[in-house]
């Protein structure tokens, strides 16, 4: 006599659940095989003969959070930026934007996502030297923010790229977080 006659899809449900739990512990046990590791996936951004790459993983690859996303800034071919997010999952979102005129290259701002609820959007900005040229670019961190991404746009008129961020401290600061609002700073 089959006992979970009758209860649609519960069997189902349950030996579902065995089974991502079985996989589970065999992979905590014995880390991720190689035919189980997923692909690292890559897009680029070109701007003239500046390219930006970025590498990632699908988040939802077993072996995600074993891969740090980077992003490389390359000119004429020749990687002179880059950095890694190591706390951070998916697709590194990239803008290449004037910011700075003191120097003929735009400027490289790269967010990355922590997957965090209510955090982080990491952000940096990769800097041309004033000759435009060379390998002294400059890394710069604006930190890690909370909320939706920050779009780098011209917020003033005058022709260059901005990065808006708000002042965090405010959230729960006198209520809950969806009461709460953060002031631009």
């Amino acid at each position: 006599m089959d006992v979970f006659r009758g209860r649609s899809g519960w069997t189902e449900r349950v030996l579902s659940g065995l089974a991502a739990f079985a996989a589970f512990v065999a992979a905590f046990a014995g880390g991720v095989s190689a035919a189980q590791a997923s692909r690292v996936l890559e897009k680029r951004v070109r701007a003239g003969d500046l390219v930006v790459v970025s590498r990632w993983k699908d988040p939802e690859a077993e072996d995600a959070l074993d891969y740090a996303p980077r992003v490389s800034v390359l000119l004429g071919g020749r990687e002179v930026a880059g950095g890694e997010f190591p706390d951070n999952v998916g697709m590194p979102k990239v803008f290449v934007v004037e910011m700075d005129p003191s120097n003929s290259r735009p400027e490289v701002v790269a967010e990355s996502y922590s997957g965090g609820a209510h955090c982080c959007e990491e952000i940096v900005v990769f800097s041309a030297p004033p000759n435009g040229d060379g390998d002294a670019w400059r890394k710069v961190e604006l930190g890690a923010f909370d909320g939706a991404e920050r779009i780098p746009r011209d917020l003033d008129g005058d022709g260059l790229a901005e990065v808006l961020v708000r002042d965090d401290a405010f959230y729960y600061a006198y209520g809950c977080y969806g009461c709460s609002y953060a002031p631009p700073v």
